[in-house]
């Protein structure tokens, strides 16, 4: 995309007027509904001539077209029409690595559209159908955008990548050992760890690894932090105990995992909850352990909902814990400061806010 179609898209989306609070419950409530409708008509075929997508490419597209449905719903929900951008491109970027060209995504569109004539009043869809449409124009611009990869932060960064990617588990750990001998912990979870998690993201989204390849990665790089924490000499421990989880929902666990054996090395008691935890369940854990604190993770707008309703029934239920959203999606973290006592943006800024609540507790 040039600079041109990226502002004129901007632009465009944050010139049409937000989604109103009923419209974007009114998706919301028939979002079950939308995203059956629209898989059936994408399995129906219909695709352009020379472009229809193989059965592997089909699969792909299907479980595509369920998050663009959620973070839709998440768009409308909290009013992050100018987050659309992105999310475009990183959607288009997935598609270009694995051969799916901007006609299907502009079909993608074309069957939500169908799919909310059926199932929405026509006020909703006057203000849901212009985001689409949008989004169609411009889907040649988002696939036009160059695939840029990940700067290494330290020399040492893509060694330490590599060793994750070939299973040399034992080099890793070296690794990051002789690099925290020179630096700090911090730098060496920053140039290491939260590189390497970032990066192995960015090869499977340009499918430049397989999904096999990157759960290998991403099982070296959990079995690695486990090693590298576990040979530190922790910090002396706190009195506030911290839970650490995904966000209901979430299936990706290894940036919250991460956090909790940094926390755990800074000398906090950590309860971690892992991913994919059902709403009821966190909250059923927290109440029991009654941490001081809790940090929950969020990796994507599409679950933004899904840490509203759990910070709400928290703060009905524990109204003295401290709830702080941890993540890396600079467009959801207005939402989440809303919602939270504080979205650090690093891992010392967590540890800073969690000291600042332990000495409020002291006190």
């Amino acid at each position: 995309m040039n600079i041109v179609s990226r502002v004129d898209f901007r632009t465009e989306i944050t010139a049409l007027s937000p989604v109103s609070e009923k419209a974007a419950a009114e998706f919301r409530s028939a979002l079950p509904d939308l995203l059956s409708q629209v898989r059936k008509a994408l399995e129906s075929g219909g695709f352009p001539p020379g472009e229809p997508p193989s059965a592997q490419q089909m699969e792909f597209v299907l479980d595509a077209q369920r998050f663009f449905g959620l973070t839709l719903a998440s768009v409308f929900e909290f009013g992050l029409g100018d987050a659309l951008a992105d999310e475009m491109e990183w959607m288009a970027r997935t598609f270009r690595g694995r051969g799916i060209g901007p006609s299907v995504l502009r079909r993608i569109c074309r069957d939500w559209m169908i799919a909310l004539h059926g199932a929405v009043g026509t006020p909703v869809l006057k203000e849901t159908v212009p985001q689409l449409e949008l989004i169609s124009a411009h889907a040649d611009d988002f696939f036009s955008v160059p695939s840029r990869g990940q700067a290494a932060p330290d020399p040492g960064s893509s060694t330490f990548l590599r060793h994750l990617l070939e299973n040399r588990k034992d080099d890793a750990v070296q690794a990051a050992l002789v690099h925290s001998a020179k630096h700090t912990i911090e730098a060496t979870v920053k140039s290491f760890f939260l590189y390497s998690l970032e990066a192995i993201g960015l090869l499977w989204c340009d499918n430049r690894i397989s999904v096999a390849e990157e759960h290998l990665a991403t099982a070296n790089a959990r079995w690695v932090a486990s090693r590298f924490f576990a040979s530190l000499k922790r910090h002396s421990g706190r009195r506030q105990s911290v839970s650490v989880s995904a966000v209901p929902g979430d299936e990706h666990s290894l940036g919250a995992e991460l956090l909790s054996r940094y926390l755990d090395f800074r000398g906090w008691t950590i309860l971690f909850l892992g991913q994919s935890m059902p709403e009821s369940e966190l909250i059923r854990a927290l109440e029991k352990e009654k941490p001081g604190a809790a940090v929950i993770t969020v990796g994507m707008i599409a679950h933004l909902p899904a840490f509203r309703r759990s910070v709400i029934e928290l703060r009905n239920r524990m109204p003295d814990l401290r709830i702080f959203a941890a993540t890396s999606r600079l467009q959801a973290r207005p939402v989440l400061e809303a919602l939270s006592d504080g979205v650090p943006g690093s891992f010392e800024a967590c540890d800073a806010l969690l000291a600042e609540t332990g000495k409020r507790h002291e006190s």
